[in-house]
C-alpha cells in the first residue's frame, strides 16, 4: 500500500526508510517524496520523522524547489545536472545541485535475494562526494556505496517480502 502527502499542491508518493539499527526496522527513520510524469522522476522533499542517535538532520519537512528531477529513460553513459533550492525544516536555506550518470546495467546479489537488470546510477555532487546506487526494477535501492556500504536485507514492496535467506 502506498502512502501519499501532498507537498506544493502536489501529491507525492512516499518513499520510506527503515534503518536496521532504528527500533530493529519496526519504526520509520524519515522518507522520500517523490512524483513522476513520463519523462521525470521528482523528489519534492524529504521528511525526518524519526530521531536515531546518530541523527544530525532536524525533525520534519525538507523541501526541494524546484523539485530535483531525475530522468527515467536514459542510456548508459547519459549524465545530467538537476539543481534546486533546499529549504530545511528549520527555515534555512541553500543550493542543491547532483549529476546524474547512467554507468551500466548489472545483476545483484544480497542478502536479501538476487535482482536481476539493475540500474547503476551514479550522483555526483559540487563538493566532489560520489554516491552508487544499484536499483532493481518495482524495488528500488538494492545496493549503495557512499560514506559506507549499503546492501538491502529486508523489504516489502507491493506485498511481496525480499529477506535473507541465511
Amino acid at each position: 500500500m502506498e502512502n501519499y502527502e501532498i507537498i506544493n499542491g502536489v501529491n507525492a508518493i512516499q518513499l520510506a526508510y527503515y534503518d536496521s539499527d532504528y527500533f530493529n526496522m519496526t519504526k520509520m527513520d524519515d522518507y522520500n517524496l517523490l512524483s513522476y510524469d513520463s519523462v521525470y522522476m521528482y523528489m519534492h522533499g524529504e521528511r525526518q520523522v524519526g530521531d536515531p542517535d546518530w541523527n544530525d538532520d532536524p525533525i520534519g519537512l525538507a523541501t526541494f524547489t524546484p523539485p530535483i528531477q531525475i530522468k527515467r529513460h536514459m542510456k548508459i553513459g547519459d549524465s545530467y545536472t538537476s539543481s534546486s533550492t533546499y529549504t530545511d525544516p528549520l527555515g534555512n536555506t541553500g543550493t542543491f545541485s547532483i549529476t546524474v550518470t547512467l554507468l551500466g546495467i548489472e545483476d545483484v546479489t544480497v542478502d536479501a535475494g538476487y535482482f536481476p537488470d539493475c540500474l547503476k546510477v551514479e550522483y555526483s555532487f559540487p563538493d566532489g562526494n560520489t554516491d552508487i546506487e544499484w536499483m532493481a526494477k518495482d524495488v528500488g535501492t538494492v545496493k549503495s556505496i557512499d560514506e559506507e556500504h549499503y546492501e538491502l536485507d529486508k523489504a516489502m514492496v507491493k506485498g511481496k517480502t525480499y529477506e535473507s535467506r541465511f
